[in-house]
């Protein structure tokens, strides 16, 4: 029966264990530059003229999900505000 109760410590230990690592690694996903205000909630891709939400546009690596139309900086700047 001891052994069974050392099994169960283990594997809570475990737990906490993993617990601990997701919080870390959520901690580390939080972004450290600017905070970049969204001047338009949409955008209209200029390749699919579909529309497109700003900050998934952002997330996306500035690449449209339908056409995969990558979008220049200069497409960009009326959309975020930079101040």
């Amino acid at each position: 029966m001891t052994k069974a109760r050392g099994e169960l410590m283990e594997l809570k230990e475990w737990f906490a264990m993993r617990r601990k690592q997701k919080e870390d690694e959520a901690r580390s996903s939080i972004p450290t530059g600017p905070i970049q205000r969204i001047k338009t909630a949409w955008t209209s891709c200029p390749g699919c003229q579909s529309a497109l939400y700003t900050r998934d546009l952002l997330n996306q690596a500035k690449v449209c999900g339908k056409c995969s139309y990558q979008f220049t900086q200069d497409d960009l700047r009326d959309l975020v505000d930079e101040t």
